[in-house]
C-alpha cells in the first residue's frame, strides 16, 4: 500500500517538473516578443519625430512665402520637398512622405479670393470649403482669413480686433462680417419674407443662398419645409399650380416652377383672348353668369431661339398646335347633375370613372397611378389651361391600361394627371371609339356597341340625404351667406339614457353595484385628516365687502340655489365677521352657476406650495384603459369638509342673509391642492 503511494507521488513530481518547464519556454517566448514590440514602438517613435521635424521646418520656410499657404502643384507639394531635398529611400519617414505625395499630387491649383465687403456670406462659404480642403486646423481660420481683407474690409477688421481682449473664434467672427457688410435683416425673417419679384432665376438664386445659412442654423428642418417656404414666396399666376401638383423634392419644384413660368409667358405672347372693334362696355350692359366651364390644352412645340443667346423657349411662329380639352367635372371636388360615373375595377382596386365628353382625351390619376405601379413613360410636355389662365402641365402617360366596367373589359391609353374625386376620366378620343352612344341621363346610363355585342353601363346614382342643423348654425349661415337653403323644421325631443339601454352587459353590471357612487350626495361626508383649512397672514383683518346689485329674476335664482343647498347641509346660517359677496354666471345650457367671489380673501391668504401632478404624466398611466368615468368637481369638492375653525372664513352675503360653507366651496387658491 505505502509503496503504491510512493509510486504515484513520484508521478506527480516528474508532471510537476514537466508543467514548470512548459511555463519556463512560454515565458521566454513571451518575453522575446514584448523585446521586438518594444524595437518597432522606438523605430515607429524616431519615425514620428523626424516626420515632425520635418513638417514643421516646412511650415517655417512656407509662411515666408505668399499667403500662409503654400499652393499644391504635382512638382511642389506641401510636405513634399522638391527633387534633391526629400529623404532617400531607406530613411526613416520615406515611407510616410511617399503617402502624402500620392495623397497630394492630385489637389488642384487654388487660392482664396480677397473680400473687399461685397457679399460676406459668399465669401465665407468658400472660406469654409478652403479650410476644409487643406485641413487647416480650426484655430487658425480667423487669422488666415484675416489676410485675405483689403479695403475697408480690413481697416474694419483692425478697428474691430482693438475692442477685444481674447482670441476671436471664427463663428464670432463669421457674425461680425455678415453684420458689417450683410443684410441688416435677421436671416431667418429675411427668409421667411423672401418672395418672388422679377424672373425664376432669381428667385430661386435667392432662395437657396438664403437655404444654405437657414440650414446651417438649424439643420434639423425638413426638405418638405422648404419646399412650403418656396411655393409660398411665388407669384399668385404660378402658386396654385405648384400646390396641385405637390412637387416631393425641392429640385423637383424648382424645375416645375420654371416650367411653369415659361407657359405663362407663352400664353401672354400668345394673346388668346382679343376683344373686337366697337365691343367696349356701354351703359345697361349686363355681364353674362360667372363660371368657369371648360379648361383648353395645347401641346407646345418648341426650338431653341439661337440669335436670342439664352435658353429660353418659345413657340415657333408657324408650329402646329394640337389643341386638348379637359372639362372641370374632371377637377371639381363635388359633381354635376349631368356627369355619369360608373364603377370599374383594376386588378381588384375599385376605380371611380368618369364619362366625360367635355374632355378631348382621357387622363388617369396620377395618385392611382403610384399605387398601381403602372409603366409610365414620358410624353411631350401638354400645357392644359384653364378659363382663368392657369395652366396644368402633364408630360407622362400609360399605354395599354387595361380594366373592367361592370364585367367588360376596356384597353386604352392613358396620360397622368392629378384629378379631382375621379379616379379616371373617359374623354371624346376613347368614346370616339364606339360611336354612336347613346347618353340617358335620367336612368344614368349609356349604351353602345363593342365588337357587335350592344353593352349597356349604368352610373352611379346619388340619393339624396339630409343632414340636421342646430339654430346656432342656421343663424350663422343666414348672417355670413348670400345664398338661401331648403331645410326642413321639426322638434327633436331628447329622453335621458337608461342603464336598460346601455348596450355592454358589463357596463351595466358594473354601473349597477356601484350606484351610490353616481348619486347626487345629500348629506355632509365625515369629517378627515385633510379637511381644507384656511391660513391668513398675521395681522390680518377679517374680510367683509357689500353685496352686488342683482336683478329681480336673479335674486329669485340665488334664492332658489340657497333653499337647495341648505336642504343638503352644505351651507348653514352665519354670524361671521366675514363676507364675500354672491354673482350669478350663466352656463352654456342657459343655467345659471352660483359663485362667490373670495378674491378679498385670497389676498391674505397664504398660499400652499403643492406639487401639482403634470398632465402628460397622468396621461401616461391610463395607458391600456378602456372605460372611463366622468367626475363632476362641485360633488368631487363638496365631498370635502371645511375645518371647524376655517368655517367662517367661507361665508358670504345675498340679498337674503348671511351663510357660510360647511363644505370646501370652489374659488379658494389652495382648493385644488385638497382635493
Amino acid at each position: 500500500m505505502v509503496k503504491n503511494v510512493e509510486e504515484h507521488c513520484k508521478k506527480l513530481d516528474e508532471q510537476m517538473q514537466i508543467m514548470q518547464q512548459e511555463f519556463q519556454e512560454q515565458r521566454e517566448e513571451q518575453s522575446k516578443k514584448n523585446e521586438q514590440i518594444s524595437v518597432q514602438l522606438e523605430t515607429l517613435s524616431s519615425q514620428f519625430q523626424a516626420f515632425l521635424a520635418h513638417h514643421m521646418m516646412e511650415k517655417d520656410m512656407g509662411s515666408t512665402s505668399k499667403g500662409i499657404l503654400q499652393t499644391p502643384t504635382r512638382g511642389n507639394i506641401e510636405g513634399i520637398p522638391s527633387k534633391g531635398k526629400g529623404p532617400m529611400r531607406g530613411d526613416a519617414n520615406y515611407g510616410q512622405e511617399q503617402h502624402r505625395a500620392m495623397f497630394n499630387a492630385g489637389l488642384p491649383k487654388m487660392d482664396l479670393t480677397i473680400f473687399r465687403g461685397d457679399n460676406p456670406r459668399g465669401w465665407l462659404r468658400r472660406c469654409n470649403k478652403f479650410f476644409k480642403l487643406n485641413a487647416i486646423p480650426w484655430q487658425q481660420w480667423v487669422e488666415i482669413a484675416s489676410l485675405y481683407l483689403e479695403g475697408k474690409a480690413e481697416i474694419w477688421f483692425e478697428g474691430y480686433m482693438c475692442g477685444l481682449d481674447a482670441s476671436l473664434e471664427w463663428e464670432e467672427f463669421s457674425k461680425a462680417i455678415c453684420s458689417r457688410f450683410g443684410s441688416r435683416e435677421d436671416i431667418v425673417e429675411e427668409f421667411n419674407k423672401l418672395t418672388q419679384e422679377n424672373g425664376m432665376e432669381e428667385y430661386v438664386e435667392r432662395f437657396e443662398d438664403l437655404k444654405s445659412l437657414m440650414h446651417s442654423l438649424n439643420p434639423v428642418l425638413p426638405e418638405s419645409y422648404y419646399i412650403s417656404s418656396f411655393i409660398s414666396g411665388l407669384k399668385e399666376d404660378i402658386k396654385p399650380m405648384l400646390k396641385i401638383l405637390k412637387p416631393g423634392t425641392l429640385l423637383t419644384a424648382f424645375d416645375q416652377a420654371k416650367w411653369q413660368e415659361e407657359s405663362n409667358n407663352i400664353l401672354a405672347r400668345k394673346n388668346r383672348f382679343t376683344t373686337k372693334p366697337g365691343m367696349g362696355r356701354s351703359f345697361g350692359h349686363k355681364c353674362i353668369a360667372k363660371g368657369l366651364h371648360m379648361m383648353e390644352g395645347q401641346e407646345e412645340e418648341e426650338f431653341m431661339d439661337a440669335t436670342a443667346g439664352n435658353n429660353s423657349t418659345v413657340i415657333a411662329p408657324d408650329s402646329k398646335i394640337e389643341e386638348y380639352g379637359l372639362s372641370l367635372n374632371a377637377l371639381a371636388d363635388n359633381y354635376a347633375h349631368n356627369t355619369i360615373r360608373i364603377r370599374g375595377s383594376y386588378q381588384g382596386k375599385d376605380l371611380v370613372i368618369l364619362i366625360d365628353n367635355g374632355s378631348t382625351h382621357s387622363f388617369l390619376d396620377a395618385s392611382i397611378a403610384g399605387e398601381l405601379q403602372l409603366p409610365v413613360a414620358n410624353s411631350p410636355v401638354l400645357a392644359v389651361t384653364v378659363a382663368n389662365g392657369s395652366v396644368i402641365l402633364c408630360d407622362s402617360y400609360t399605354a395599354g391600361f387595361t380594366w373592367f366596367m361592370q364585367n367588360y373589359e376596356f384597353t386604352a391609353d392613358l396620360r397622368i394627371l392629378k384629378l379631382g374625386r375621379c379616379d379616371m376620366v373617359l374623354g371624346v378620343d376613347w368614346l370616339r371609339k364606339f360611336s354612336p352612344i347613346l347618353f340617358d341621363f335620367i336612368k344614368m346610363k349609356l349604351t353602345f356597341k363593342k365588337e357587335g355585342r350592344m353593352l349597356e353601363l349604368k352610373g352611379i346614382i346619388e340619393t339624396a340625404s339630409l343632414q340636421s342643423m342646430t339654430v346656432e348654425k342656421v343663424q350663422k349661415n343666414l348672417k355670413t351667406s348670400i345664398m338661401g337653403f331648403v331645410g326642413q323644421f321639426f322638434l327633436i325631443k331628447a329622453t335621458a339614457a337608461t342603464l336598460a339601454g346601455l348596450p355592454n352587459p358589463a357596463v351595466e353590471k358594473l354601473l349597477t353595484v356601484y350606484a351610490e357612487v353616481f348619486q347626487e350626495p345629500t348629506a355632509l361626508p365625515p369629517g378627515r385628516r385633510h379637511d381644507h383649512k384656511i391660513l391668513l397672514h398675521t395681522g390680518a383683518h377679517p374680510v367683509n365687502c357689500r353685496p352686488y346689485k342683482t336683478s329681480f329674476f336673479q335674486k329669485g335664482e340665488i334664492e332658489k340655489m340657497v333653499k337647495e343647498m341648505l336642504s343638503n347641509n352644505i351651507i348653514q346660517p352665519s354670524v361671521s365677521p366675514f363676507a364675500s359677496p354672491v354673482l350669478l354666471v350663466k352656463k352654456k345650457n342657459n343655467s345659471w352657476r352660483f359663485c362667490v367671489d373670495y378674491r378679498r380673501l385670497n389676498e391674505v391668504t397664504i398660499k400652499n406650495k403643492f406639487p401639482i401632478p403634470l398632465i402628460d404624466d397622468l396621461l401616461d398611466e391610463l395607458q391600456g384603459s378602456s372605460f372611463f368615468s366622468k367626475l363632476d368637481l362641485r360633488s368631487g369638492y363638496h365631498q370635502v369638509r371645511m375645518y371647524e375653525e376655517d368655517v367662517e372664513k367661507t361665508a358670504f352675503r345675498t340679498h337674503q342673509g348671511h351663510y357660510e360653507f360647511r363644505v370646501m366651496p370652489f374659488g379658494l387658491p389652495n382648493a385644488p391642492a385638497t382635493f
